[in-house]
């Protein structure tokens, strides 16, 4: 799974969408970049460019939002949750996506550093949940 390359791109929208929702670079008062309102509207701006196909088995369906958590909807378009093995799937796409996450410095500063948490959520083709696994300040060692 090719998340990698995809992840970059979402940071860049995310981080586009955060200014564009804090009023852009001109002097607008920050906002509660934790609150759920906040991250609703940067979900919403991201939202608008998917779904999107990540690899072949993957797309990026939707992004949806917690009060403090961004979470990225994944569906597995050709598996069926009871034939995934969730652990093997999270031991294969955890440790590249939490690196990239934390070495993005866009990701890093704009969401991690502001105490906001990724969530990464899995489904199978029909939406049946598979695993989902987050990734926060403290996974970054920081």
């Amino acid at each position: 799974m090719k998340k990698v390359g995809l992840l970059a791109v979402l940071v860049a929208m995310a981080v586009f969408a955060i200014l564009q929702a804090r009023g852009g670079l001109f002097g607008v008062p920050k906002r509660d970049v934790r609150s759920a309102a906040f991250l609703g509207e940067v979900a919403d701006g991201l939202n608008k460019q998917l779904p999107k196909a990540v690899d072949a088995e993957t797309e990026l369906a939707s992004v949806t939002s917690l009060e403090g958590v961004l979470i990225y909807n994944y569906r597995l378009v050709n598996a069926i949750a009871a034939d995934v093995d969730a652990s093997a799937l999270l031991a294969s796409v955890t440790p590249g996506v939490t690196r990239s996450v934390c070495t993005t410095p866009d990701t890093r500063d704009k969401f991690l550093k502001e105490g906001i948490t990724l969530r990464y959520s899995y489904v199978d083709k029909a939406g049946a949940q598979i695993a989902s696994f987050d990734v926060s300040k403290a996974d970054c060692g920081t």
